[in-house]
């Protein structure tokens, strides 16, 4: 709660203080009333001279569109370029307002509008002072430029923007062709460093393969039908290559014979289990062996089982000729198996053959990979460098748009300038200005106090009240108070001091006045000099009449010392309007 009160009152008195400054800046300027009114009105007319001699600008206007083609037409090229074309455009905004502002550019101009006003030698002005008169912007978030050009001479406006809009239009086509041309070198050059290593790269992949004994399968270059410039060497790459592929067949060789090896292994153990009961089983399988089936094999023990058949339906189990089918049975079955197994371990001897001859090394795949995949990059490289070599070259041959223009050249029905109104108000409000500093100047220099706030400073006295002298002394309520004042002094003796001799007839009035009321019944001296402030000391108080503007600032700090050495009473001032 305390320090929200002392910051009302710190902002109460600041409130206070502003006020008072402002009082004492109204009552200077009307003090001074008649010197700022005469240097205000000199300079009033003064400006309204200069105003009518100034002569009246004129302005015209384009607009202009500043075309961002070759960045969109150029925005598909190949992504090794991005860095080139990042770091080399020019076609950003704000640079190209740079570059249009800048003197390479506005020169002919420049050397136009002079040479049209050679008779008049005041337009023949510096190139910097004569920029000044032309507004290039850009219209906030577009790519449109506004050109404004402002001249004395009527006549020159329309020629002068005219000629910049020619001048413009001319650098579009410039700017362009010189960005297609440092484009198209950049791409010859990558593509001469492209071939280079899009050789290089399926060269390796070509002697690797050969190494590792594996299947090349990439097509390379073909260099019969190609393009020639003077610093270029012929190339074409061919629609590309599949070295892929190469590796995958040979992984699908290695696991097909890994999967043989393992498919006859458990044909050999099945074969193995079989007995002599499963002679069909065995007849079965032996008819899947092509090598068996030319040998007849299983088509013998087909014969033997069809002959028990017949033989078995006329004798018994003892006969000697079914006795004697079967032993040829299990002979015939004893040949098979063993001629099958001999089969299967030879096929698997083949198997294993394959899959050790597929066989490779896990780094020898993984580099034999990274070749081909290197290989195939480059050449895509290649092939798009060349691709958007031939997209610039057509879009050279083609004629180059300058720069649209939206609006054409234009001239405004009305001065822009000069404003003599403003001219005018300017000298009037600067006139007063002066006015009020001379003002200052000449209060400070006379060394008069004109506010109460200087007079308690100075004296170190209290204001006590303001009694206007033009007032009739009969029932005067600004007299009132000093008798109000007086009657509650407990005092019977006092002195009115007044060190001007204009107030002293008044105040001989003012006391005759105050005597009049019986109730009063106080005696009071008038003092008119600082000579006589000894006489002071038989009062019991004293009260300083006095006028602002009249005393000094030494008279009064003289009077304020005195009244401190002869110990004086003093009870404050009355100011006298």
């Amino acid at each position: 709660m305390k320090k929200n009160s002392n910051f009302t009152n710190i902002t109460s008195e600041k409130k206070f203080n502003d006020e008072i400054d402002l009082v004492n800046l109204v009552s200077l300027i009307l003090r001074n009333k008649v010197l700022i009114g005469t240097i205000s009105l000199i300079s009033f007319f003064i400006a309204c001279l200069q105003a009518l001699s100034l002569k009246k600008i004129w302005q015209g206007e384009f607009q202009i569109v500043l075309d961002s083609e070759m960045e969109s037409k150029i925005s598909n090229i190949n992504p090794a370029l991005s860095n080139f074309i990042e770091s080399n455009k020019t076609n950003n905004l704000k640079t190209q307002v740079g570059i249009l502002k800048s003197p390479s550019v506005l020169m002919p101009l420049y050397d136009l509008v002079n040479g049209k006003n050679k008779a008049d030698i005041r337009n023949q002005i510096p190139f910097y002072k004569w920029q000044s008169r032309l507004e290039i912007d850009l219209l906030k978030g577009t790519s449109i430029l506004n050109i404004a050009y402002r001249d004395s001479n009527k006549e020159m406006i329309l020629p002068a923007l005219q000629k910049m809009s020619s001048i413009y239009q001319d650098y579009s086509v410039e700017i362009k062709q010189r960005q297609e041309e440092g484009i198209k070198k950049y791409l010859i050059n990558q593509i001469n460093l492209f071939r280079e290593k899009s050789g290089i790269s399926i060269k390796a992949a070509q002697n690797y393969a050969i190494d590792q004994d594996m299947i090349y399968l990439g097509k390379g270059i073909d260099k019969s039908n190609s393009e020639s410039t003077p610093n270029e060497k012929p190339l074409t790459v061919s629609s590309g290559f599949v070295g892929i592929p190469s590796i995958i067949n040979i992984e699908n060789i290695r696991v097909q014979a890994a999967n043989q090896i393992r498919t006859i292994d458990l044909q050999i153990k099945k074969i193995n289990e079989l007995d002599q009961t499963d002679y069909e089983n065995l007849q079965y399988f032996g008819s899947s062996i092509p090598a068996l089936e030319r040998e007849g094999l299983p088509t013998t023990l087909k014969d033997i089982e069809s002959r028990l058949v017949v033989l078995r339906t006329k004798f018994t189990e003892n006969d000697p000729s079914i006795i004697q089918l079967l032993e040829q049975r299990k002979l015939t079955i004893d040949l098979l198996r063993s001629r099958a197994i001999k089969y299967l371990k030879v096929a698997k001897l083949e198997a294993e053959a394959k899959m050790e001859a597929a066989s490779r090394p896990k780094g020898v795949l993984l580099k034999y990979r990274e070749l081909i995949r290197e290989a195939a990059r480059d050449e895509k490289t290649l092939l798009s460098l060349e691709k958007n070599l031939r997209t610039l070259r057509l879009k050279q041959a083609q004629t180059s748009e300058p720069w649209r223009l939206i609006t054409q050249p234009t001239l405004l029905t009305e001065p822009v300038g000069p404003s003599r109104r403003n001219i005018a108000l300017i000298g009037l409000l600067a006139g007063s200005f002066l006015g009020i500093l001379l003002s200052i100047y000449k209060e400070k220099k006379s060394d008069k106090v004109y506010s109460l706030q200087q007079l308690e400073n100075v004296l170190s006295a209290s204001f006590l009240g303001r009694i206007n002298k033009n007032d009739q002394f009969i029932d005067s309520n600004e007299k009132e108070f000093l008798k109000i004042f007086l009657k509650n002094q407990n005092a019977n003796k006092m002195t009115f001091l007044t060190l001007e001799d204009i107030n002293k007839s008044y105040l001989e009035n003012l006391i005759k006045f105050i005597n009049n009321d019986a109730i009063l019944n106080k005696k009071i001296n008038l003092i008119s000099s600082q000579n006589q402030l000894e006489a002071c000391n038989k009062s019991d108080f004293t009260i300083l009449f006095t006028s602002l503007g009249f005393s000094s600032y030494k008279e009064l700090i003289t009077l304020n010392k005195k009244f401190q050495l002869l110990k004086i009473d003093f009870k404050g001032f009355i100011i006298l309007d």
